[in-house]
């Protein structure tokens, strides 16, 4: 007779459900920021932050989360709030993982923000924050030796 384990041991230490829980929400606040649906996008995109925060470390996805705070930056700009739409901006440059995918998303709340509040300080100071990470990325790119 064959002992078989009473659960089969998943294959990833981690939690599925949390992780695609996560991807779906943060996928749908993108959607609606990219719709102009602005108080759908916050809604979600609040939602997606609450669900990477609840999720043990091995669960985390650090470019995803950093995504999050992007749409959220954009879609406060948008609704007003200049202030909080900079500090989740600065949240996403600041994450664990800024890919080339999150820097390049990180500039739609640097517009939105140049473009609703061009005379506010936070917005010419996010602005100036987010050029200088963009310009470093773009130095790391051009002294990397092409293989």
């Amino acid at each position: 007779m064959i002992d078989c384990p009473a659960r089969t041991p998943g294959r990833l230490p981690v939690d599925n459900d949390i992780f695609a829980l996560h991807a779906i929400t943060a996928r749908t606040a993108s959607s609606y920021t990219w719709l102009a649906d602005y108080k759908q996008a916050e809604t979600h995109a609040r939602t997606a932050l609450a669900i990477g925060e609840s999720a043990s470390p091995m669960d985390r996805s650090p470019k995803r989360e950093a995504i999050a705070p992007i749409d959220l930056g954009i879609t406060l700009a948008h609704l007003g709030s200049p202030d909080e739409a900079a500090a989740y901006g600065t949240e996403a440059l600041s994450s664990a993982r800024v890919a080339d995918s999150v820097l390049s998303r990180a500039g739609e709340p640097d517009r939105a923000l140049m473009t609703c509040f061009p005379q506010e300080a936070i917005a010419q100071s996010f602005h100036e924050q987010y050029q200088q990470i963009a310009r470093r990325a773009n130095e790391k790119h051009i002294r990397r030796p092409k293989i």
